[in-house]
């Protein structure tokens, strides 16, 4: 099954950064695809990015594309009115288990390129606090947009709500961060990224 994804909004993307990019995974993982703009790989048993793995990890896939994948009118003027971002490249990774430490790797790894890249980090979805409220039925309550936007802008550093158009709830949001609110959210005690 299917983890966490996360996309990169790279602000450069030259052919030695592609280099660069590739000689920080190879101290970590082993490569089970490498072609020009798709990886696949799993990090290496033993200590890597913070964790001491005691066998290599799952899959994880890596893409660059030149182009953002389907974004909606409504989705790229909130994108132009709350960010100066205009990325040259998109580097989208996944993890395909979903266990707290492929969370982890996925975030260290967007980190580790995010240094040589630049940009910001789209997280592919909305971070939601946990709930501890149940309704009658014993259902956890939903939190409120607003106990959203309270708890993502607690974490420091910068976190963006983009609005996006849906066929079925008219309009709804997903987060967009810098490198520095997502490296404090990894060590927050309610990380997960979004799957």
């Amino acid at each position: 099954m299917a983890g966490p994804t996360i996309q990169l909004r790279a602000s450069r993307f030259e052919k030695n950064d592609r280099e660069k990019m590739l000689q920080m995974l190879e101290r970590n993982v082993i490569f089970e695809v490498k072609e020009v703009d798709k990886y696949e790989f799993h990090f290496k048993k033993g200590k890597t990015s913070g964790l001491n793995l005691k066998e290599n990890s799952c899959l994880f896939l890596l893409n660059v594309s030149n182009e953002d994948y389907e974004s909606d009118d409504l989705e790229s003027r909130d994108i132009a009115e709350k960010l100066n971002d205009k990325p040259v490249a998109f580097i989208g990774i996944a993890a395909m288990c979903k266990s707290v430490d492929d969370h982890y790797l996925l975030a260290k790894a967007a980190l580790e390129i995010n240094k040589i890249v630049g940009g910001l980090i789209d997280l592919n979805g909305k971070i939601v606090p946990l709930s501890s409220e149940r309704d009658k039925s014993g259902k956890f309550i939903d939190p409120t947009s607003e106990e959203i936007r309270n708890y993502v802008n607690g974490i420091a550093g910068n976190i963006y709500e983009i609005r996006y158009e849906t066929d079925y709830e008219g309009t709804n949001y997903y987060h967009i961060c810098d490198a520095e609110w997502l490296q404090n959210w990894t060590q927050h005690p309610n990380f997960r990224l979004i799957k």
